[in-house]
C-alpha cells in the first residue's frame, strides 16, 4: 500500500512537471492573431488606454502548481503585471480592428477582477482552466461622458500529460485571447463609437 502511494505521488509530481519550483511566465496576447469583430465595422476612431486596476484579492500570484494530492507546490506568476497584460491585449485588439491609439477621442479605464489558473489532476492528465474577468469602461473625452461599460468573462481549458511552464502558459494565452475575442464582438460598443 506505501509503496503504491510512492507511485501515485511520483507520478503527480512527474506530471505536475517540477512542482516544487514556482513559475514566472511570459504571457499576452499575440497581435499576429487577433481576429476582427463587429469592433472593425466602426469608422476608425483614436483610443487611449488608461492604466488599468489590479483589483484581484491575491495579486501575487495567478495560480499554484499542485500535486498528486492537490496540495500548492509552487506559484505561478506572470513577467508583466496581469493588469498591464490586459491592457496591452485590449490595445492589440483596438489596433487590430482598424482604430488608433494615441490623440484619443475614446479613454478606457479597466478593473481586472479575476485572472487565475486553476489545475485538476487526474490520474492520466491534468485538466487546465484559466478564468478572465475585467471591467471597462468608456468615455468621450471631448465631453468627459462615458458611452459604453461592460464586463467581459472569458475562460479556456485544455487537458495536458504534464504541468509544464508552457502548458500554464498556453492555457493563460488561451483565455487572454477568448478575452480579446469577447471585446472585439462587443456589438453595443460598437453602436457607442457609431454614435459619436
Amino acid at each position: 500500500m506505501l509503496r503504491r502511494l510512492i507511485v501515485i505521488a511520483g507520478v503527480g509530481l512527474v506530471m505536475q512537471g517540477c512542482a516544487l519550483t514556482d513559475a514566472t511566465l511570459d504571457v499576452g496576447a499575440d497581435a499576429a492573431v487577433v481576429g476582427q469583430g463587429p469592433l472593425s465595422e466602426a469608422e476608425s476612431v483614436s483610443f487611449v488606454i488608461n492604466e488599468f486596476e489590479d483589483a484581484r484579492e491575491d495579486q501575487l500570484r495567478v495560480g499554484y502548481k499542485k500535486n498528486g494530492f492537490g496540495q500548492n507546490m509552487g506559484d505561478i506568476t506572470t513577467a508583466q503585471p496581469v493588469a498591464v497584460i490586459v491592457a496591452d491585449a485590449i490595445s492589440a485588439a483596438v489596433l487590430a480592428n482598424g482604430h488608433t491609439l494615441g490623440e484619443a477621442r475614446v479613454a478606457v479605464d479597466g478593473v481586472v477582477n479575476e485572472f487565475w489558473v486553476e489545475t485538476d489532476i487526474n490520474f492520466t492528465n491534468i485538466e487546465m482552466v484559466c478564468n478572465i474577468v475585467v471591467d471597462l469602461k468608456f468615455s468621450d473625452i471631448e465631453t468627459s461622458s462615458a458611452i459604453h461599460s461592460a464586463s467581459y468573462s472569458a475562460s479556456y481549458s485544455d487537458k495536458k500529460q504534464m504541468g509544464t511552464e508552457k502548458n500554464f502558459a498556453e492555457i493563460i494565452d488561451g483565455a487572454i485571447q477568448a478575452l480579446v475575442d469577447e471585446f472585439v464582438f462587443d456589438e453595443e460598443l460598437t453602436e457607442a463609437l457609431r454614435e459619436l
